[in-house]
C-alpha cells in the first residue's frame, strides 16, 4: 500500500502472524525443530558407533576362543571315563522245582548255578532281575516280601501271582546248601542270621528264584547286573 506520497508503506509482519501467515524464518519454532534434528542425528551416530563396538567385540572373543581351545586327547582326564572290561558271570542250566511254604501253600523253585565271573564280584556290586526273553521288560516286583528263614525259602507265604502280578525273590545258599541271603528289587540283598549282606559270591554257589506259580519255560530269564571297579557285570540264564 502507498500512502498519498506515493512511497509504500512498511509491512507489519508481527499483524500478518497474528493473522495466521507463515511465522518469521528466524523464529522460535524453526530454531526448536532443528535442535531436535541435531539431537536425533547424534543419536543415530551414537547407535551406529556402538552397534560397529559390539561386532567388534564379537569377532575378538571368537578369535580368542578358537586360538586358546584345548584338542581332544583320548588319553587326558573326561568327566565320565570310559568303563573298564566287562566281568563276565557264568551262569548254569536252570533246575525247577517246589518247595512247601510256611502257610502250607506251594512256593516254586528256579535254581540256577553259579559257576564263577571273570572278575571276582560281591552281592553289594550286584543287582539281580526276572525278566521277559521276548522283549528284555523287567519284572519288577516292588512289593514282595521274601519269607526266608536260616532253614527255608519260603518261611511265610509264597510271593503273590494275580492277573498282571508275578512277585518274585532270590535266594543265594552256598556251595553246601547253606541259606545265606535274599534279595529283592527294593530291599536288595538281606543277610539271613547274623551275616554280612556284602559277601564274595561264592564259586558252587546257587541262586534260586522264588514264585507262587511256576515260570519255567515261560519265556523269563534271570540277569545278573551291576558295576565293580568301574567295569559293567553281565550274565543271564533262561529259565
Amino acid at each position: 500500500m502507498k500512502d498519498g506520497s506515493g512511497t509504500p508503506e512498511p509491512t507489519d509482519t508481527s499483524r500478518t502472524s497474528a493473522l495466521g501467515g507463515p511465522p518469521s524464518p528466524s523464529g522460535p519454532g524453526r530454531g526448536a525443530r532443528a535442535f531436535r534434528k541435531r539431537q536425533e542425528e547424534k543419536r543415530s551416530e551414537l547407535l551406529d558407533r556402538a552397534g560397529v563396538v559390539i561386532v567388534l567385540v564379537i569377532l575378538a572373543l571368537g578369535v580368542i576362543a578358537i586360538v586358546t581351545a584345548q584338542p581332544y586327547s583320548p588319553t587326558g582326564s573326561a568327566l565320565f571315563p570310559k568303563p573298564g572290561p566287562t566281568i563276565t558271570v557264568q551262569l548254569g542250566a536252570a533246575g525247577s522245582g517246589s518247595v512247601t511254604c510256611g502257610n502250607g501253600a506251594t512256593g516254586y523253585l528256579d535254581r540256577v548255578p553259579f559257576l564263577g565271573s571273570t572278575q571276582p564280584i560281591t552281592t553289594g556290586d550286584v543287582n539281580l532281575r526276572v525278566y521277559e526273553v521276548w522283549d528284555g521288560d523287567n519284572i519288577p516286583a516292588l512289593g514282595v516280601v521274601a519269607n526266608v528263614s536260616p532253614t527255608s525259602m519260603c518261611a511265610g507265604s509264597p510271593p503273590a501271582v494275580g492277573p498282571s502280578t508275578l512277585d518274585w525273590y532270590v535266594v543265594l545258599t552256598s556251595p553246601n546248601g547253606t541259606i545265606l541271603l535274599s534279595y529283592t528289587v527294593a530291599a536288595g540283598w538281606t543277610a539271613i542270621g547274623s551275616g554280612s549282606s556284602n559277601i564274595v559270591f561264592p564259586t558252587g554257589s546257587e541262586l534260586t528264584v522264588v514264585t507262587g506259580t511256576t515260570i519255567a519255560s515261560t519265556g523269563r530269564g534271570l540277569a545278573v547286573l551291576g558295576f565293580a571297579k568301574g567295569s559293567p557285570i553281565q550274565g543271564s540264564v533262561t529259565l
